[in-house]
């Protein structure tokens, strides 16, 4: 008994062509999904597009392979711009995790997006994720440089500066309500960026009854404060992301009193001022001397906080 059902391939003469309604095109029915423009819609697309059109063919036809470029650069467009629609329509209705998880999306097509990356870390700020939101950063950091030869926008790193100034503030608004940081032992802070310098500091400060606690710049610095106590910073001024003169700023307007001593290699006195406006406890010039550092680190902390 013959079936019913209408031909997928029909012939015309000496033509042969597919009738579109016996078919499923995954690139049709992507376009159709996104012209729709709905939440549903477009997540629905969002699972369609799956890579590159017709990825992995070749064909050594010069007219094809324009033809196939062109289709794969706008159809690889379209899924950036109804992932940018999702994404919006996500941040309207509150659903920051679906938001975030579109946005990875975005950045695996397309990673340096920088208005993205920014979008990434407002949302991981909402959801209380602070380190999360300032590893975006760094991420988008690194991937403008090596791919783009350039620095984030101001817009970027404004709104960087203020989730480290937001995560100090309730950190320390905490502290100031009576609850103690997690872990307040005798501890000092080591604020440097290079491996040499800190393993050296840890040998000079060996025996005097502190713990070493390390951070790599000055937004690991503000992590670790987030974590613990400390009695003493010694803080590098010269440090990638967010350097040594940016952290005092931020600690001197959240009024965290904690002692800091300034280490540098740059020369000039206005270095050395500035540090000091910002409410550095001293100043020690690198090379660092051993005996030096030593009566310095002695004297700070038998004074205690300013």
């Amino acid at each position: 008994m013959g079936s019913s059902k209408a031909p997928a391939l029909l012939t015309e003469g000496d033509t042969i062509s597919l009738a579109r309604d016996q078919i499923f095109v995954d690139a049709v029915e992507f376009q159709r999904l996104v012209a729709v423009g709905t939440e549903e819609s477009l997540e629905q697309a969002a699972t369609l597009y799956q890579g590159e059109f017709l990825e992995g063919m070749s064909v050594a036809e010069e007219s094809f392979e324009e033809w196939l470029l062109n289709e794969r650069e706008r159809l690889h467009e379209l899924a950036q711009e109804s992932l940018a629609k999702l994404l919006s329509l996500y941040n309207k209705s509150g659903n920051s995790e679906m938001a975030v998880r579109t946005g990875a999306k975005l950045l695996a097509l397309d990673p340096v997006q920088e208005a993205v990356h920014r979008a990434l870390m407002r949302l991981y700020a909402q959801q209380g994720r602070r380190e999360a939101a300032l590893k975006q950063y760094q991420t988008c950091v690194a991937l403008l440089e090596r791919e783009l030869g350039m620095e984030p926008e101001e817009d970027t790193k404004q709104l960087y500066e203020e989730i480290l100034r937001q995560g100090a503030k309730r950190k320390f608004a905490e502290k100031a309500g009576g609850r103690p940081a997690a872990a307040d032992s005798r501890a000092i802070l080591v604020v440097e960026d290079d491996s040499v310098t800190r393993t050296l500091i840890d040998g000079f400060l060996n025996g005097i009854g502190y713990e070493m606690v390390h951070a790599g710049d000055g937004a690991d610095a503000l992590i670790q404060l987030g974590r613990r106590g400390f009695e003493l910073i010694l803080l590098d001024l010269h440090m990638p992301t967010l350097d040594g003169m940016k952290l005092l700023e931020i600690l001197s307007e959240k009024k965290i009193h904690i002692p800091v001593i300034c280490l540098t290699a740059l020369t000039g006195d206005q270095v050395e001022v500035r540090a000091f406006e910002f409410g550095a406890a001293d100043f020690i010039r690198k090379p660092i001397q051993k005996e030096v550092l030593l009566m310095r680190v002695k004297n700070v902390l038998k004074s205690g906080p300013a």
